[in-house]
């Protein structure tokens, strides 16, 4: 099982547009924390790095990221992805994380789950990518490099928890990768599942959050799971 801590590595995702195309950005380790002074370290060297990106995302300073108690805090200006490079299970595995997105954005931005992650710091990088955002909707897509395939498009679902009135809203995200299937749940329920072509879901497995977001993301873990996985109850 993994926690949020650890050596963390972050990508912007300049000119990336409500989970699509996403350009080649910066990848940034750090060190395990051990109280203030290094997180303020560790802040001052992620600013620093994203400034040498502006020119290309000017949004991309903006982004801050904070440990919080169990869990990862991120207030986003550019879109970007969150990873570490021990998270990279083989299948079978399930990983699963709880964003709450603490405001309303000006205009609905998504956050999930990526997997299959590969060269994620080049300009081939190639990752699968699971994600919700505010107004209810859930999506799947495949970035290969400058292209981005779409598996599911944006889709209004039930299970999906809509912000409330004060912007709020709490929504738990898992993928169940097995030898037969890759399955993408919410809040429990299942809302989309590849076939064998994707069965082989090894690589990267790290968190993305999109443009002008609070978000706060508790309780990441990578756990093995026992194999093939038996039929799930399927959202409406």
């Amino acid at each position: 099982r993994h926690g949020c801590r650890g050596r963390l590595l972050r990508r912007a995702c300049p000119g990336a547009g409500r989970g699509g195309r996403a350009r080649r950005g910066r990848a940034l380790g750090g060190p395990e924390f051990a109280g203030a002074k290094e997180l303020a370290a560790y802040k001052a060297k992620v600013k620093a790095a994203f400034e040498a990106e502006a020119k290309d995302n000017p949004k991309a300073p903006d982004a801050k990221v904070q440990l919080m108690g169990t869990g990862m805090h991120v207030t986003s200006g550019g879109a970007a992805i969150y990873w570490r490079e021990s998270d990279s299970p083989t299948v079978p595995f399930r990983a699963t994380a709880t964003f709450t997105q603490m405001k309303a954005p000006s205009h609905p931005e998504a956050y999930g789950i990526f997997l299959m992650g590969s060269k994620l710091e080049g300009p081939e990088q190639s990752y699968m990518y699971f994600l919700v955002r505010g107004d209810g909707k859930v999506m799947v897509k495949h970035r290969a490099g400058a292209e981005v395939h779409t598996v599911k498009d944006w889709t209004e679902n039930a299970v999906v928890h809509k912000q409330d009135a004060d912007g709020k809203a709490t929504n738990t995200l898992s993928v169940v990768a097995a030898t037969d299937s890759t399955r993408m749940m919410v809040n429990g329920v299942q809302i989309a599942a590849l076939g064998a072509d994707y069965a082989k879901a090894n690589g990267h497995v790290g968190l993305r959050v999109n443009h002008n977001l609070d978000v706060h993301i508790d309780g990441f873990a990578i756990t093995g799971t026992s194999g093939k996985m038996t039929p799930s109850k399927k959202a409406t």
